[in-house]
């Protein structure tokens, strides 16, 4: 395997999630119908709307300017306004009586496992797959996760055709904070060192995540590589003129889940508008996603009380992308949560892509020495870092600090442009691509 490690965006210090909100631009396909030479299992792409298909669009919309073209197998049935030409969806029509019956097992299988990694689809993908390479044979795999599904169905089309495999881990797999079911780890332990073992190259989306993989599995630590998380270039975002208002408002845009909740940044306010620090009708935040109201962080805080009160608003469920980008980019401050029960900070939410390129003031919930922490160290946007272990005077000063400032927008530094542009980065995936394909 050659040695990439030269390719790999460098992030001074060390060496990211997709993209909540916006749009899926619809592109025309830029090459006429040139035959595929690589092959994606991808579960989630457009016109499928869920953050998953951000990453693996911009590889493929991209890749064809490295001499890749690429046909995507997906879960979702593709729409009339496809926005690429070499896509299918499996199952894409009847499925075969050997995918039915290998998609009965894995459904079986998956009630026994503690999370739902999708297992009934591989067969099913992996079925279309072999239409695929009936008709053409790639000369290189890259399956993206999660779901794990992705990895499986081309794990087994590797085996079966001897076709290179590259495993892109959007999440990692054993040790993920999200996986922490208290015996999955007898599940995502071997598969992971399966998968480790068998692919071709591995591909982390963060510093910490990639140098998890190299500790675990240091004969393989040739292989595993880092591309980021990042933005389109395609697809910039700018901050837009704050509208008038008698408050000052903080968004915060996507789900509230796990430990990605505000009750710390609640708890500052209710402490700061008490001693009359903080006036309530000064400040408002605003939440745009998906959450529980049951959830212990609403019943633990007083979330109803300044919803009551008209300093804290919720979208009530999901919005449509162009009005949350709409109330990002018109927002006074930005709130970037980052933090995890375990209390260790592996990903990046794909939010921070987004808030970086509007510029506005970032207030971030997360662990020190974060990727999170990292980016924004170098990003050239003005924000403040809170931290779980701080106190809650340390807390209340900070937050008091950050509304006080100013809410003009900055420019992204020229690092965060060279090192999240999209397009760069898939040429490190192409790189990686060249060195494996046969």
């Amino acid at each position: 395997m050659d040695d990439l490690s030269h390719l790999v965006p460098n992030l001074g210090i060390s060496q990211e999630g997709t993209t909540a909100v916006e749009d899926v631009p619809q592109v025309a396909f830029q090459g006429g119908r040139r035959t595929p030479n690589a092959l994606m299992f991808a579960f989630y792409f457009p016109p499928c709307i869920e953050s998953g298909a951000r990453r693996p669009f911009r590889f493929v919309r991209y890749l064809q300017q490295f001499g890749y073209i690429t046909h995507v197998i997906t879960a979702k049935p593709t729409s009339q306004d496809l926005v690429w030409t070499h896509v299918s969806a499996a199952p894409a029509a009847i499925p075969s009586r050997k995918a039915m019956i290998g998609s009965r097992a894995a459904a079986m299988l998956q009630r026994l496992l503690p999370y739902n990694d999708q297992l009934p689809w591989v067969a099913h993908a992996v079925g279309e797959a072999e239409k695929v390479i009936a008709r053409n044979r790639p000369s290189v795999l890259l399956s993206t996760s999660p779901p794990v599904a992705t990895h499986l169905a081309a794990w087994i089309v590797s085996r079966r055709y001897r076709i290179p495999w590259i495993a892109d881990f959007r999440d990692p797999l054993y040790g993920n904070p999200s996986r922490s079911r208290k015996w999955g780890w007898i599940w995502d332990m071997p598969l992971e060192r399966l998968l480790i073992s068998d692919a071709a190259a591995v591909i982390a989306n963060t510093d910490t995540a990639a140098e998890m993989l190299k500790q675990r599995y240091p004969v393989h630590r040739d292989k595993i590589h880092i591309i980021w998380n990042g933005y389109d270039p395609e697809e910039a975002l700018s901050a837009r003129p704050i509208p008038t208002r008698r408050y000052r408002l903080m968004v915060h845009a996507g789900s509230l889940y796990d430990q990605r909740h505000p009750s710390l940044l609640l708890a500052t306010l209710d402490r700061l508008i008490a001693r009359r620090a903080l006036d309530s009708e000064k400040i408002r935040l605003r939440l745009i996603g998906e959450f529980y109201r049951n959830d212990p962080w609403v019943q633990q805080s007083k979330f109803e009380d300044f919803i009551r009160i008209g300093c804290v608003e919720h979208s009530h469920g999901a919005v449509p992308a162009a009005e949350a980008i709409r109330e990002m980019t018109e927002a006074d401050f930005l709130l970037l949560l980052d933090l995890h029960h375990r209390g260790r900070g592996i990903q990046v939410p794909a939010k921070i892509f987004e808030y970086i390129q509007i510029g506005r003031p970032i207030l971030v919930y997360t662990n020190r020495n974060s990727p999170v922490e990292r980016i924004l160290a170098n990003s050239g946007i003005r924000h403040v870092c809170i931290y779980p272990e701080s106190s809650a005077e340390e807390m209340d000063a900070a937050v008091l600090r950050f509304l006080e400032a100013p809410s003009t927008a900055d420019r992204a530094s020229e690092w965060f442009r060279q090192q999240f542009d999209g397009r760069a980065q898939t040429g490190t995936l192409a790189a990686i691509l060249n060195a494996v394909s046969v």
